[in-house]
């Protein structure tokens, strides 16, 4: 759809966000206004007028519905309607629908509408491939908003290649409600505007006392963020706070001028109710308290530090502008701009970066006991948010930060794609693993068939372009994320043969004698995906042993597997893959013999930020006499992770089952995403997940009972080794 996301950029910005406006004309959705034959506050972008009909169909509405026609079958042929709303619509989603019908659509013909919030808010398209005629159908899209940062919104209608579509009924929503009944946004103060799109913080050096002042403000800032009532209630941006008060702390001052400032910037937020300190009495539900031990850490006045404990017990509504919580799962749900156009060189929003990511991990974090040094990671990323001032630097930090909270769920979405702005943008077309601590080559991929006399399954990697694989593993890992040393591994050894080298200089070992190959590197947006030739999501092997692929398995597919494998003498679910479905809920009632519990969960929703509780928990079966008697193996191993990892804990709870592999990721609980400036985001795990006795997976992951890895040998001649020794287990 390259040609039409390209008519975007045909209207460009306007004037920044109308201040107070409560009344508005109507956009003229209806087509009620023709002028010239083009709907009035409408524009022709690509095609012509004449292709342009109005008619009545009073079927669909009292109003008439656009038709649009062309007579060229190619995708070159496109007609676009578009508008700019000259609003800047007030809410948290926009909506669009429209009815559509077409008539005689050729091979290459298609329909559709999009909307776009700019600059970079927000985008979405539907685009039907219709063939022939087809009766009026209605479609709907809908786009997150973020006000602020808006300049433009911008919806269109287009028709490409041959074939004649009409367009009736459309209706433009905000939160589910007709656009005429929403208000216009306006900032809280007009002034602050200017903060949108450039923080006005000058660049500046890093000094000691600067970097001990940067950090007390960034935990202030985050305390009075998500404590203080009126900041909670939306009276206040916060990040347009940060900016007009970061000049303020690079100033040249003394420690108590500095005290002073800090006091009056928190008072200035206004005054609040406080509650009574809770006596501390032991609750054995409290998995984890609030850590206000900073405060008491500051070389700052007792007066400040009080008022710092004091904003600890302010009185605030559950509801917050910046966090919610997800129905069900109660992971938090982080409402934050993006601000995707600013540029990387602003280094007020560099530290807004960070400041935002440290006070987010500091209190909505389940696992943030297991971070001993968290306070201290500020004095170590504030020098390196501040220098990295391009895009390539900046997306090293970030990812040194992801990294920092040791969790496999802190993906990052930086400024490339397979971060290549560190990695490189080029790799080869073959995969290697670490087995018995060496990389080998584990599968040959469509791009490196062609030169298998080069390169063979079972090599053993021992220099790329002169560095030793355990140089370059120690460099690489400080860029990966992960939970534990096994997935660190898992990780970055791909990473080792990225580059931006045209070919990668090898030193190989196989069978014995040491080979100096070199091997020709692809894009890596040009590398043919890796093909499973095994398709299948389950088999009976040997008549007698059920074998189920998480990874492909269909909840469809219950009942055909189960008539397959009822009576065998055992099952193995393999969950060295992600599971395609809930397969602990689609077995409950043949492979339980009663209802067992088989996780606890911790969350923070309801309680202060930074305290979490074990809430609620979750069960798996039911009463059942005549649940399956057989073996039942569950194979895991590094890749098993997340909801690989909450379905191996139920099998788990089967009487006599086995767990047989190695150490899972570590990595569970629901995923809650971080926005952060330009345009990026990250992930954390958000809900905390324990056993039902209350032991931790995070980290640690799932321990197998019978501990099976693959060897360079089996590699070399595809055995899966895992599985032989699974079905040799069912068969003793």
């Amino acid at each position: 759809m390259k040609k039409i996301i390209n008519l975007f950029g045909l209207i460009f910005f306007v004037s920044i966000i109308s201040f107070a406006q409560n009344l508005r004309s109507s956009y003229n959705l209806e087509f009620n206004d023709i002028h010239m034959n083009v709907p009035k506050g409408w524009k022709v972008v690509e095609g012509k007028t004449d292709a342009l009909h109005f008619e009545t169909d009073k079927s669909r509405s009292q109003f008439p519905v656009l038709k649009v026609s062309s007579n060229v079958d190619t995708r070159e042929e496109t007609n676009v309607l578009q508008m700019e709303i000259p609003d800047n619509l007030l809410g948290k989603e926009l909506s669009l629908e429209a009815d559509i019908r077409t008539q005689d659509m050729g091979e290459n013909g298609s329909v559709g509408f999009f909307l776009s919030i700019q600059p970079k808010v927000g985008h979405e398209n539907i685009r039907e491939d219709y063939k022939g005629s087809n009766e009026w159908t209605r479609h709907i899209i809908s786009v997150k908003m973020s006000p602020k940062e808006t300049k433009k919104i911008i919806l269109g209608l287009y028709l490409l290649g041959k074939g004649t579509a009409w367009f009736g009924n459309l209706k433009l929503k905000v939160d589910g409600e007709d656009y005429s009944k929403s208000k216009i946004y306006h900032p809280q103060i007009a002034s602050d505007s200017i903060y949108v799109f450039n923080s006005h913080v000058s660049p500046f050096d890093i000094t000691a006392q600067r970097l001990d002042r940067l950090k007390t403000t960034a935990q202030i800032w985050g305390l009075i963020k998500y404590f203080h009532p009126a900041v909670a209630e939306g009276k206040w941006d916060m990040d347009t706070e940060l900016f007009k008060f970061l000049p303020v702390v690079l100033e040249d001052q003394t420690e108590v001028q500095f005290d002073h400032n800090l006091q009056k910037w928190i008072s200035g937020f206004g005054n609040y109710s406080t509650s009574v300190k809770p006596a501390r009495i032991k609750n054995d539900n409290v998995k984890m308290e609030a850590d206000f031990n900073w405060i008491n850490r500051l070389r700052y006045s007792k007066k400040l530090k009080d008022k710092l404990y004091d904003l600890t017990l302010a009185i605030r509504s559950e509801v917050h502008q910046n966090i919610s919580f997800f129905e069900g799962p109660n992971n938090p749900d982080i409402n934050e701009y993006k601000y995707a156009t600013v540029s990387i060189n602003d280094v007020g929003f560099r530290l807004l970066s960070l400041f935002r990511y440290w006070n987010i991990i500091q209190y909505y974090n389940p696992y943030r006991y297991l971070l001993a040094d968290w306070d201290n990671q500020l004095n170590t990323f504030i020098p390196l948010f501040v220098n990295s001032n391009s895009a390539a630097d900046l997306d090293q930090t970030y990812l040194r930060l992801f990294a920092s909270i040791k969790d496999s769920h802190a993906f990052g979405n930086l400024s490339t794609n397979y971060h290549s702005s560190v990695f490189g943008d080029r790799t080869v077309g073959f995969k290697i693993k670490m087995i018995e601590n060496k990389a080998v080559v584990t599968s040959l991929g469509a791009d490196s068939l062609s030169f298998d006399r080069t390169i063979q399954i079972g090599d053993i990697i021992t220099r790329v372009n002169g560095r030793s694989v355990s140089d370059i593993i120690t460099s690489i890992k400080p860029f990966i994320a992960a939970s534990n040393e096994a997935v660190k591994l898992r990780d970055a050894t791909p990473r080792m043969l990225q580059t931006r080298d045209n070919n990668l200089d090898l030193n190989v070992s196989r069978n014995g004698d040491d080979l100096q190959l070199i091997v020709p590197t692809r894009a890596i947006t040009d590398i043919t995906p890796f093909i499973d030739q095994d398709t299948s999501s389950y088999r009976i092997i040997d008549k007698h042993i059920g074998y189920l692929n998480v990874g492909k398995f269909k909840e469809n597919q219950v009942s055909a597997f189960w008539n397959d494998a009822k009576n065998t003498r055992g099952l193995i679910f393999d969950f060295r893959h992600y599971p395609q479905s809930a397969i602990h809920r689609d077995f409950s009632k043949y492979l339980f013999p009663s209802e067992r519990e088989f996780v606890k969960f911790v969350i923070n929703k309801g309680f202060t930020p930074g305290e979490f509780r074990f809430e609620g928990s979750s069960t798996v079966g039911e009463a059942n006499p005549n649940c399956y008697k057989g073996k039942i193996i569950l194979l895991i191993n590094e890749d098993t992770q997340s909801a690989g990892e909450f379905q191996t804990m139920a099998f788990q709870t089967i009487p006599g089952a086995v767990v047989m592999g190695s150490v899972t990721s570590g990595a569970d609980g629901n995923i809650s995403w971080i926005p952060l400036p330009f345009g990026y985001r990250t992930a954390f795990s958000g809900l905390g997940i324990y056993y039902a006795d209350g032991r931790e997976t995070q980290g640690v992951g799932i321990s197998p009972d019978i501990e099976v890895k693959p060897t360079i040998e089996g590699i070399k001649v595809g055995k899966d080794e895992l599985l032989i020794q699974a079905i040799a287990y069912i068969e003793d």
